[in-house]
Formats: C-alpha cells, structure tokens, sequence
C-alpha cells in the first residue's frame, strides 16, 4: 500500500488534466481485485474532484482588481467581473462579509446588483473589509459557481450633513416677527442656503431665517439647504403663512323678533363683517345653544317652550360683538273647554248660555243664533229671554291670532203653556169636629185656600197653599168654622 500512494507526480498531473474524462469513464473496466485497479479508481476519484473544481475555477479569472479603496461617507462603485471558460458562464452574482465585517455588505452601506457583479453605496464604517464574491452559472445564485475573495479599504471620512432640526411651518400677522430655524448634525464647517419658492435667497446663509417685521409679500413656501465637506442635505419645506391683523366684528344684520303659531317652523338670521370672518354661536337667554354656530338659527316645530329671547354672538380675532335681542313669541290656536247646554224655560224666562276656551293669546268669543251672527255678543255669557223668536239653536266661535274653535251648538225651547182656571170649591163632608172641602186642581197649578169671617168682608184670610196638585184634592177644616165662615180657592204662587 505504500507503493500505492508513491505514484509520480507527473501521473497525478496527467490525470489530473484528463479529470473531465473521468466523469465518464467507468470504474468497472478495471479488474477490482488488481491493486492497480485500486490505485486507478483512488486516482480517478482524485482526479475528478479536482477536476470539477478546474472546471468552475481553475478556468475562471477574476478581471476586476481585488482591492479597491474608499472614503465614509463618499459614494462607492465596484464593478466585479469574472471571465469564465466553458463550464462556467456567469449569470449572476453574490456577496458576503468575512471576519471581521458583518456577514450582510448592507450593514457596511453596500448592495451588489446581483444581475451585473456591481458593488455600490456610501460606506459607513472605516477599515479593511474583505468581501467573498461569488459568480453562479445560472441567473437565480444557482448551478456552478466560483468564488474569490476582494479586499475594500475604507478609511475614516466626512459626514454628510444630518437635519436634526426641521424648520416649522407658521402663521403670522403682518408686522410680528417671525424665526425658521434649521439645524444639523455631521461634520463641521457647516453652510447654510434658504431657498423661497424654490429660489435660492441672496445672503441668507445662518442656520436661522428671520422676519421682521413679517409682511404680506412674505407668504410663500420655505426650505433650507445644509452643506459640509462631505455632501450636502436640503430640509423640509414649510409654508409661512402670513395674514392681515384682525378687524373686529360688526354685525351687519341683526336678527328680528318673530311670532309664530305652535308647531311652525322659525328662523332668526344673522350677518357680519371682520376680518379673519367671523364665527357665530348662538343663544336664548344667557343660555349657549350647542351647534348653533351658522349665521342663521333654525327651530323646526316651536312650541311655548320655544318662546324666549335669542341673540347671536360674533367673534374673531379683534373681539366678540353681541346682537341685539329677537323674541320669539308663539301662538296657540283656541281650544274649548266649555260648551253651552240645552235649556227648556217657560216664555218669559232668562236664559244664560256659558262658554270657555284656551289659546295664546287668550281668544274673544262671537255668539251666533243659528247662523246668525248675534251683534255685540262678544262674551262667554249670552243672556236670552225665552220668547218664540229666541227659540232655536246657540253657539260661540273663540278666536285669536293662531286660529278659531267652534263650541257645540245649545237649543233653546219653551215649556208648554197651561191656562188655569179656579175650580169650584164643594163641601163634602161635615164631621163633629172636622169637615171636608173639595175641588179639583190642574196640573203644574198653585192654589190657596181661603176665608172670611162675614160675608161683607174684604179681606180675605189665607188657609193652606197647595202646589203641583193634580186632580181632586181634599182639605180638611175644623167642623165649627164651617159653618161660620165663607171659604174660597184662589189661584196663587209657590
């Protein structure tokens, strides 16, 4: 076995050179037991591995150089390239980190276009950086590959400037004094360039811009450019508004009371002139009615509730201005709450018919008889005296401002008229101490009873009344004034 392993060099190179043949070659042509076949198949194992290696590196160049130099903060550009025989092409690239750098070449401030082998970015970090490139056969970092190792030297450099302060955009009136301000970190000397809308500023070269006094003609957009040894860095762009000083408010149109009947819709309105405009907010009473804030205040469906005195409020920057106060008043449509009723009285009678209602204002009355409309009967109280020409039906309309209500209609009628007569007066009956009178009475009539002491007297004496009696009626009289005296019935009163 040592003999084996002590093959020429020469053999070894030879076979080496035909390692690509090996691939093919099969292993099996040579007889397994012989050691020499044992020797070849060591070899041709050998030979192969070292082979494939030729084939991806051996027969590629690197045509770049493997060094390149740089500055922090400075952009930077490789372009890798690799020549390649015909096992290998390349496709596409890679790059990695060695020791002592970081695995990831972004971490440095590099990327590589993996399509092109191109390295570039603005380094970060000073020192030597070895970087394995790697190109691959096919497109996608895949198939065959070679790999050689490059070396960047960064060494220490400026940094470009950082804005750490961004100027602000303001609002400002004509006449204050109003400061943009920038600052920034990096390497120093630091420069300074305001640019206005874009145009730079002749002179203003300090990291602050200032105004004063602020006017009109300085509303415009706002940024400044930072500038050091390693580059430069422009800031934001802010506006600088600037606006006219304020003019108090005046009320051009004041709002107006209104009246209006439960259930309408009101409107107040409102105008006034300032400058910046004016704001409006407002109010019933001392009350603030929240989200009334337009010059016009809209109440959909008022009621009493509603009634009240309202005013509007008007601000802006000079001031706050109060309107005058508008009443609303709201009417209510008359109800009634009294009708008058049916009456039956005997001719002759007076008769009252009695009628009430509500309303806002507080409504007024007219009395029709039928549909006649009865002059100067304008109360709640109507007097009639029943007669044949008052008969008939009554009723009120109550009225005010909001509308009318009708009463329900009351008759009028007269009770029947009963003609009385006096009726003869009989005696019946005559006891030992009571005697008996009768006669007969007619409905609805009053009668009394009466006497005389002699027969040429004039002034009749009253005996018992009787009222509402119908038919025959019996009186009774002590038996010894019978006798002694004249008795009468007389049609009388209650």
């Amino acid at each position: 076995m040592r003999r084996i392993f002590q093959v020429p060099s020469l053999l070894v190179a030879v076979l080496l050179q035909l390692a690509p043949l090996s691939r093919t070659l099969p292993v099996s042509v040579l007889p397994v037991a012989s050691p020499i076949a044992v020797v070849w198949q060591i070899l041709l194992r050998a030979a192969a591995v070292a082979g494939s290696f030729h084939a991806v590196s051996g027969a590629t160049t690197l045509v770049s150089p493997e060094s390149a130099s740089g500055k922090v903060g400075v952009p930077f550009n490789y372009k890798a390239e690799i020549f390649s025989d015909q096992y290998l092409s390349p496709k596409s690239y890679s790059a990695t980190g060695i020791t002592p750098t970081p695995k990831d070449i972004a971490t440095l401030g590099f990327v590589i276009d993996n399509l092109s082998g191109q390295i570039s970015g603005t380094p970060n970090k000073a020192g030597t950086h070895k970087i394995k490139l790697t190109g691959w056969h096919k497109s996608n970092l895949s198939g065959d590959s070679a790999s050689y190792n490059i070396t960047f030297v960064i060494s220490p450099g400026g940094t470009a400037p950082t804005i750490s302060l961004q100027p602000l955009a303001q609002t400002a009136t004509v006449g204050d004094t109003v400061t943009l301000r920038v600052a920034a970190t990096g390497d120093s000397p630091f420069t300074y360039r305001w640019i206005r809308n874009g145009i730079e500023l002749s002179g203003k070269t300090n990291s602050t811009l200032t105004f004063s006094p602020v006017a009109l003609t300085d509303d415009a957009d706002y940024s400044v450019r930072v500038t050091n040894p390693s580059g430069n860095t422009p800031s934001a762009t802010v506006h600088l508004t600037v606006v006219a000083p304020p003019v108090s408010p005046v009320i051009t149109l004041q709002p107006l009371g209104v009246s209006a009947n439960s259930g309408a819709n009101v409107e107040f309105r409102s105008q006034a002139s300032g400058a910046p405009a004016p704001t409006y907010q407002w109010f019933k009473g001392s009350t603030l009615l929240a989200g009334k804030v337009s010059s016009t205040l809209f109440l959909p469906n008022v009621t009493t509730n509603d009634e009240g005195a309202y005013s509007v409020h008007v601000s802006n920057a000079g001031g706050t201005v109060p309107s005058n106060p508008a009443l609303l008043t709201v009417f209510v449509a008359p109800s009634v709450t009294l009708h008058p009723s049916d009456q039956t009285v005997p001719a002759g009678t007076s008769v009252t018919f009695n009628v009430a209602a509500t309303g806002k204002p507080a409504p007024s009355f007219q009395w029709y008889h039928g549909n006649t409309l009865l002059i100067d009967s304008t109360n709640a109280i109507l007097e009639v005296t029943a007669s044949d020409s008052t008969m008939g039906s009554y009723h009120a309309v109550a009225s005010n401002v909001a509308g009318t209500a009708l009463s329900t209609s009351a008759s009028l009628t007269l009770e029947p008229t009963v003609v009385l007569t006096v009726p003869p007066l009989h005696l019946i009956s005559v006891g030992e101490t009571v005697s008996v009178l009768e006669f007969t009475a007619s409905p609805g009539g009053a009668y009394v009873i009466e006497y005389l002491d002699t027969l040429h007297g004039t002034r009749w004496a009253p005996g018992p009344t009787l009222s509402n009696s119908t038919g025959s009626v019996f009186v009774e009289v002590p038996s010894g004034e019978v006798g002694a005296r004249f008795w009468r019935v007389r049609l009388g009163t209650n």
